[in-house]
């Protein structure tokens, strides 16, 4: 009985094994969040096509990081619904700023066509 239910862990464990050592290796990945980089002083720019290009990079270069999941689309749905009014000195002109690197720029559409060229995938 001893021996019946060893060998059926040993194959249980063994077969495992073998389908963790089948699986691909994970993706590495990194979030960029574009609020946070255009808030914080030391945070790496994400606001042109050359930030984005030297972000995404680095990235992939020194960390090996194979997907990024970008955290600026959701500033669009803001843009699009939330009410900001000029009273708020603090906010005002920073979602000013977020509609023109939204809207002008095109962050976004940026860094899809930067990790894309890379071989990157991108989340938003």
């Amino acid at each position: 009985m001893c021996c019946v239910w060893l060998a059926a862990l040993l194959t249980t464990v063994l077969s495992a094994g073998v389908a963790l050592a089948a699986a691909p290796p994970e993706a590495m990945g990194c979030y960029v969040s574009t609020g946070d980089n255009d808030w914080l002083w030391d945070s790496p720019p994400v606001q042109s096509a050359a930030d984005i290009e030297a972000v995404f990079d680095s990235l992939q270069r020194v960390f090996g990081v194979q997907r990024i999941y970008w955290r600026g689309l959701q500033t669009e749905l803001v843009l699009d619904t939330w009410v900001v009014r000029p009273e708020n000195l603090l906010l005002a002109q920073f979602y000013d700023w977020e509609r023109y690197l939204t809207r002008e720029v095109g962050v976004s559409r940026l860094a899809v066509e930067e990790a894309h060229r890379r071989g990157m995938t991108i989340w938003g």
